[in-house]
């Protein structure tokens, strides 16, 4: 198995694993003469069922919705003003699991955006799921800080700084602050064939220096470098092409004190996805020694995420997953999405698998335009 997606690294690859374009609907504003007001309205849907049963995932359900009603001021064609409130629900619970303002101010020139304030992160910074797992955006969706964006046809890097926990004197939880680069370098990119190189660093760091907690700091980085290429059929067949997305990736903890229980680590993630007009179908295998991440996905830890087995390691993790995926579009800007994703633990020689269904809204209506300003 090993052999077939090491050769495919050789001759093909694409740009960031799972297509995850439905949970980031573009913002599709007008307003090249600024002034004007909308009112934007984000909304996901989602069940995913884990059934995961051995000791190093845990198996559980999430159910709910998130709803993000925000109003939009553009002072200038390259200044935007949001503000609103994001409210996230989970299905069997009487109360909220979030109800949290979201404030940004966003500049854009050219290639170059700016924001500081509710950044547009989560599945957006397009990390690899080892890095970043994909079921972040249903249980820590939001993130507050700086970012910066550079889209450029040859390249797309986009740098930020997520500020998740703000220390003040004498508490017990530690200072908590993670960021990253995501960058694209796009060697060839034609109708039919796309050729890039990504390369992604996650970084996460907790301490401080006015903190009551014993714990020592902790700083730990998760990074990877890859080759990406798909190719595309020229007919409306129903094979549409496929894609290939390789990395290498490494886990440092560059900690003075080291708590974890690897210190540095390393993974094979090999993919391979072909592309029909129905669906898509995505072959995953991972190779990986000693590798932790605190954001990435749980399966491809070494070390136990669980709840009943929190000391169980698994330094050589290897799996493969087969993954069913498909998008349906209703309407501009409405998706259903389904998918199913089976997978092989060769060190347990267990199937376990998981399946999610999941609806995603986004539209921004114009309230008002030429606004006069003082």
């Amino acid at each position: 198995m090993f052999f077939i997606f090491f050769i495919s690294f050789l001759i093909t690859d694409s740009y960031c694993q799972l297509d995850n374009k439905a949970f980031y609907l573009p913002s599709s504003f007008q307003a090249e003469k600024g002034k004007c007001l909308y009112f934007s309205f984000s909304n996901l849907n989602f069940s995913k069922n884990n059934e995961y049963f051995d000791k190093i995932a845990d198996g559980y359900t999430l159910f709910g919705y998130q709803v993000n009603p925000e109003v939009v001021f553009f002072p200038s064609e390259n200044i935007g003003i949001r503000a609103g409130i994001f409210v996230w629900k989970d299905f069997g619970n009487n109360k909220y699991s979030r109800l949290a303002p979201t404030y940004s101010v966003s500049i854009r020139k050219d290639s170059l955006s700016f924001i500081f304030g509710k950044l547009d992160g989560s599945l957006k910074h397009r990390l690899i799921e080892p890095l970043y797992d994909f079921e972040n955006i249903l249980t820590d969706r939001l993130e507050d800080g700086i970012q910066v964006i550079y889209n450029h046809s040859l390249f797309y890097l986009d740098l930020w700084i997520n500020w998740e926990h703000m220390l003040y004197r004498g508490e017990m939880e530690q200072e908590k602050v993670s960021g990253g680069i995501s960058g694209v370098v796009k060697i060839f990119n034609q109708e039919r064939f796309v050729l890039d190189i990504p390369v992604q660093i996650f970084g996460m760091h907790k301490g401080g220096q006015i903190d009551a907690s014993p714990l020592p700091l902790k700083t730990v980085f998760n990074s990877a470098v890859g080759l990406s290429f798909q190719w595309n059929s020229e007919n409306n067949s129903f094979f549409q092409g496929f894609r290939t997305d390789n990395y290498f990736i490494f886990y440092n903890d560059l900690s003075f004190e080291k708590t974890d229980t690897f210190s540095n680590g390393h993974g094979t993630y090999l993919n391979l996805t072909f592309l029909t007009k129905y669906f898509d179908l995505m072959l995953s295998y991972w190779k990986g020694n000693k590798y932790i991440s605190h954001h990435g996905g749980a399966l491809y830890n070494s070390r136990s995420t669980t709840f009943k087995y929190p000391d169980f390691v698994d330094p050589d993790r290897e799996l493969f997953i087969i993954r069913l995926l498909q998008d349906i579009r209703i309407m501009k800007n409405f998706y259903i999405t389904a998918r199913i994703e089976p997978l092989y633990d060769f060190n347990s020689g267990k199937i376990e698998f998981s399946h999610g269904l999941y609806i995603n809204y986004k539209q921004n209506f114009l309230l008002k335009k030429s606004i006069k300003t003082p």
